[in-house]
């Protein structure tokens, strides 16, 4: 341990050097070592003595992008565009700076086809913003077929990642082993170890692995907040606590430690406490965030139902497709007395075949509130408990999307489709059918959404698409496509689905 210390003070004082013998390679000796704070440092006390410097520019934009300062990234690769930077790595950097400033369609023409480690690394992360997990994963998969060299760690550690979350853990471990193979001992491989191992219910061997990360690479603070959060697994939750306070004063206002910070006082029920960390913040919280639901959900459970219920309100217009955000705010609603608007809020919620206990509840509480005839059924259901078979049923269809079996996931989503009346069903069968190239079948059930939702734009778009994409009543197919343009003309999805039936239609 005291070996890395001393490294990264050597590394510090390289980096912050008035005139270091070789700025750029300090520069990236640092980036290395994963010493985000000195690489930076560093590129701007040598730009200053060479303010044109491509390569300086284009290594700090990249710093700046790694530590999310997407505004400062494209300062410098302005900059960059101005001293003559151009080619491939000034359009990866260009297309994760918009990206990260919430252009992620923006990122996708930037970077056209491009299947180098970074493009596919920055497009999958653009496609999962635009709500297409399928596409992401088609791109993860071609790229990590052949093996993972080191300029591909950062996208397969996103990949992996993406597969642990989505319960796919033994292709996630297939991913942590090709990182194994390309570079054991990488920030990325030894992070993903760490999640892999936490998602799998292996909390001790998870806090060992990102234990390990935080040793060789004591400038990060992910590998801190992973610990963290295994120990919140455990049920540890002062240590993780004590652990987070650490971990701050050598690297203070790190969002990871604010956000697991707040989740383990909202699990000790400390509700006055997150609003007192937040409260000064409520102005630029992001409604729609983890932090401004939990900011407001304080406020909920401290007795201010009004405020709450704003806020929530401002998530779900943000956020429409947000089912917590829905939820929090029918429960605000009903705090407020006002159970007719409540019972509107989560009804499209609890009317659903995937709805859990908690939706049913809610939805009980707020029919009751007003003497709802709808309060037996959502009773019967509570008591029948088929909601966890369906709970479970659906967690096995999301898995075969992750691995991209579209077989399984129809069977899987066809067994909660026995009424043929919920549209979330119906929406998820036509996306898989497409997939899985049945595309009368597609076409069918894109066509019994619309019939439930002739008005809503994701039904018109997926009727439209389903026929284009299949070939059957093209001009049908077309009509609709520019219908859900004209209803929602700034998403990407609907756009690019018309351009590409125009293009096909000659």
């Amino acid at each position: 341990m005291r070996k890395t210390i001393v490294l990264s003070a050597l590394l510090v004082l390289a980096a912050c050097s008035p005139e270091p013998a070789d700025p750029l390679g300090a520069a990236r000796v640092a980036l290395a070592g994963q010493n985000l704070d000195a690489a930076r440092t560093g590129l701007l006390a040598a730009l200053k003595g060479t303010p044109d410097n491509p390569e300086l520019l284009e290594l700090l934009a990249d710093v700046q992008l790694r530590m999310g300062d997407a505004t400062g990234a494209r300062a410098t690769l302005g900059r960059l565009e101005a001293a003559g930077g151009q080619g491939l790595r000034f359009d990866q950097l260009l297309a994760e700076a918009l990206l990260k400033s919430g252009k992620p369609a923006e990122a996708l023409e930037r970077l056209g086809e491009n299947t180098a480690p970074d493009s596919i690394r920055i497009r999958a992360a653009a496609l999962l913003a635009l709500e297409d997990p399928a596409g992401a994963v088609a791109l993860w998969q071609a790229a990590t077929a052949a093996g993972i060299g080191q300029a591909g760690l950062r996208m397969a550690y996103d990949y992996g990642s993406y597969l642990a979350q989505a319960g796919e853990l033994a292709a996630a471990r297939r991913v942590v082993e090709q990182m194994q193979a390309a570079a054991a001992t990488a920030f990325e491989t030894l992070q993903l170890e760490g999640k892999v191992a936490l998602v799998g219910g292996d909390a001790k061997a998870a806090q060992a692995r990102f234990a390990a990360a935080a040793e060789r690479y004591p400038n990060r603070i992910e590998p801190f907040c992973g610990q963290a959060e295994a120990l919140d697994f455990a049920g540890q939750i002062e240590p993780a606590l004590k652990l987070l306070a650490a971990a701050e004063i050598r690297m203070p206002a790190q969002p990871c430690v604010t956000e697991i910070r707040l989740s383990l006082l909202a699990q000790q029920g400390e509700w006055s406490k997150i609003r007192d960390i937040l409260q000064d913040r409520e102005a630029e919280l992001d409604p729609a965030s983890t932090l401004g639901m939990t900011y407001a959900e304080a406020l909920l459970r401290l007795g201010r139902p009004e405020q709450a219920r704003a806020l929530f309100n401002r998530a779900l217009l943000a956020s429409p497709q947000n089912p917590y955000s829905r939820l929090m705010l029918a429960e605000a609603q009903l705090e407020t007395g006002d159970g007719v608007d409540a019972l509107d809020t989560i009804a499209p919620l609890a009317n659903s075949v995937l709805a859990g206990e908690r939706e049913l509840q809610l939805a009980l509480r707020a029919a009751r509130s007003i003497d709802d005839p709808s309060a037996t059924d959502y009773a019967a259901r509570l008591e029948a408990g088929q909601w966890r078979k369906a709970q479970d049923v659906n967690a096995a269809g999301l898995a075969a999307v992750a691995r991209q079996d579209w077989g399984a996931a129809i069977n899987a989503w066809q067994q909660l489709d026995a009424p043929g009346s919920d549209p979330e069903i119906q929406r998820r069968l036509v996306f898989a059918l497409s997939r899985a190239s049945r595309h009368a079948d597609a076409v069918a059930r894109a066509d019994r959404l619309l019939a439930l939702q002739p008005d809503n734009p994701d039904a018109v778009y997926l009727a439209g698409l389903a026929r284009t994409a299949g070939g059957i009543e093209a001009a049908k197919g077309l009509t609709l496509l520019e219908k859900a343009v004209r209803q929602q003309p700034d998403n990407w999805q609907f756009r690019q689905a018309l351009a590409k039936a125009r293009a096909a239609a000659g």
